[in-house]
C-alpha cells in the first residue's frame, strides 16, 4: 500500500483502535484512562496508543489480562518488542530504555475479547515508572 493509501488506512481505523483501547482499559477497572497517540502502523491490523496509569493500575491491567513479562531469550517476544520499537520511536526516544517494563500477551487469549465482539491477536505493553506513561502495541484478530 502507497504513503497516500497507509494515511487514509489510519485515518479510517484510528478511532475505532482508540475505543477498542479504552474498552480494554475498562474491562480491567481503568474507567476514564484515556488512550492519546493513537494510530495504525502501515497499512497492517497493527495499532499503537500511549496512555497514562499509576504503577498500581498497570499492576491491576497485567494480572487482570493475565499477561506475562517479556522474555528477551523468547525470540517471539523479541520480535514483538521489536515491531513496537519501531513503530513508536518517539515513545523510547523520549522514556529511554532504562527502567522500562514490558509484557505481552499472544494467541487470542479470552482477555484479549472486546465487549464488541473485536479480539485481539496480540498485545504488547511497554511501562515507563518514571513518567507513569504506557505505550501499547496491539493485532487485532483476523475473523
Amino acid at each position: 500500500m502507497g504513503t497516500g493509501c497507509e494515511r487514509t488506512w489510519n485515518a479510517a481505523n484510528r478511532s475505532a483502535l482508540k475505543e477498542d483501547i479504552a474498552s480494554l482499559l475498562a474491562q480491567c477497572d481503568l474507567h476514564g484512562r484515556v488512550p492519546e497517540k493513537c494510530s495504525m502502523i502501515g497499512a497492517t491490523r497493527d495499532g499503537r496508543c500511549e496512555v497514562d496509569v499509576t504503577p498500581e493500575e498497570i499492576a491491576q491491567f497485567v494480572d487482570r489480562l493475565g499477561l506475562e513479562m517479556i522474555d528477551q531469550g523468547n525470540p517471539d517476544h523479541r520480535a514483538v518488542l521489536t515491531r513496537l520499537t519501531e513503530a513508536s520511536p518517539a515513545f523510547f526516544e523520549h522514556e529511554g530504555a532504562e527502567g522500562l517494563e514490558a509484557w505481552v500477551a499472544f494467541g487470542r487469549p479470552p482477555t484479549l475479547r472486546l465487549k464488541s465482539g473485536t479480539a485481539f491477536e496480540n498485545l504488547l505493553v511497554v511501562y515507563s515508572p518514571l513518567s507513569a506513561r504506557a505505550c501499547l502495541l496491539v493485532s487485532y484478530a483476523y475473523g
